[in-house]
């Protein structure tokens, strides 16, 4: 009975002591936080400018070489996410997403063991030829005709299967022949290759500073989803006839996030303000540093999901919201993808970094000292 009664004091005395959640100084701090540090950066309207007039160039180049269908503007610079860390603001990135021909004549099926990526097979209807990597002097496999309209569907196949690295190394191919023959691109762009994805320095001129970086990912549209060069990592097995790690695809809900922010903050809202806040206060918190941006963004569209009101009034009380979210996935150890349910975006860390990161994101929410430390430096 004593524990019982103990037990209703210590609930009553957390509801009295957590008011603070509703209160003006929260609010106002949430809101300075915001205007001091995590406003969209000054200069990326002009940076996506410029951004805009050369991936134009390159994706009328690669449409002309029968190489992608159109380029996809994704990420936290197109979805008004963005934030910078550097004190110079020279951190600009971009993510565009280039879907490749070939994407409508070929199926994706699901690898049961690993969540979240297909193989992607050119449908037997579509098919006139194709061989596997060895048969080519140049290392790719020879391309793979539509029996009807013999349209080249980009890409690397073996045994009729798109193998998403070497789909890869020739998008880097045929984008680095597209800067070297264009004089004014020569000059202001570096290629390199980051992971699965091409990723493009931009420089105000040759020889200059940085301006901003651009991740170019070949993606295949297959029906109405979307899936992306980043293969199987090779610590990650998987059961079945195809073992292959590079011939995994991964699903990409990149279009569908970006399409629920653009419409998120319609008069004057404040969910992707809040967002950025967040960014901000990660970014500071050493034992938060595993978290990712992806990782906020999936509880922000949780926490949209159960409350409608986030006007300027309640920032404080939403901005909590979105950490409980958090805090409830990693006392869990499980934060379902918001479009792909199978797959835990939590999955890769162990159980004392889920502690780590629990205690000090319930620390935040629960004293206002801490909040307040963190929100008002």
């Amino acid at each position: 009975m004593d524990s019982q009664w103990d037990s209703e004091l210590s609930l009553a005395y957390q509801e009295v002591n957590l008011g603070w959640h509703h209160g003006e100084r929260l609010r106002n701090a949430v809101k300075t936080f915001h205007e001091k540090y995590a406003k969209e950066p000054k200069g990326l309207a002009a940076a996506r400018t410029v951004h805009k007039e050369i991936m134009d160039k390159i994706n009328d180049y690669l449409r002309m070489k029968n190489v992608c269908v159109n380029v996809e503007y994704t990420g936290s610079a197109y979805e008004g996410t963005q934030v910078t860390r550097s004190p110079s603001g020279d951190d600009l990135e971009f993510d565009n997403q280039f879907i490749l021909n070939g994407g409508n004549q070929m199926t994706a099926t699901r690898i049961n063991d690993a969540p979240g990526y297909v193989h992607a097979e050119i449908k037997q209807s579509s098919l006139c030829y194709s061989r596997n990597t060895n048969s080519s002097s140049n290392g790719y496999g020879r391309p793979a005709y539509d029996k009807d309209t013999s349209d080249l569907k980009f890409g690397v196949f073996e045994n009729n299967y798109a193998n998403s690295e070497k789909t890869a190394e020739k998008f880097f191919g045929e984008v680095q022949k597209c800067i070297n023959n264009d004089f004014e691109l020569r000059n202001k762009v570096k290629l390199r290759k980051h992971g699965p994805a091409v990723q493009m320095d931009v420089y105000h001129h040759k020889g200059g500073p940085r301006y901003f970086s651009v991740d170019l990912v070949p993606t295949y549209k297959i029906g109405k989803d979307y899936y992306v060069s980043k293969p199987l990592p090779q610590d990650v097995g998987f059961e079945g006839a195809i073992r292959d790690p590079s011939l995994a695809w991964r699903q990409s809900c990149s279009l569908q996030e970006k399409s629920k922010l653009d419409a998120a903050d319609y008069g004057n809202q404040w969910r992707k303000r809040i967002l950025r806040v967040l960014k901000i206060i990660i970014s500071r918190e050493p034992n938060l540093h595993s978290l990712t941006s992806y990782h906020l963004k999936t509880a922000l569209f949780r926490t949209m999901d159960k409350y409608s009101d986030w006007s300027e009034l309640a920032i404080g009380e939403r901005l909590i919201n979105v950490l409980q979210e958090l805090e409830k996935c990693l006392a869990n150890g499980k934060m379902p993808h918001y479009y792909i349910d199978d797959v835990n975006l939590l999955s890769s860390f162990g159980n004392l970094a889920l502690r780590d990161m629990r205690q000090r994101i319930k620390r935040l929410i629960n004293s206002e000292i801490e909040m307040m430390r963190v929100l008002e430096a």
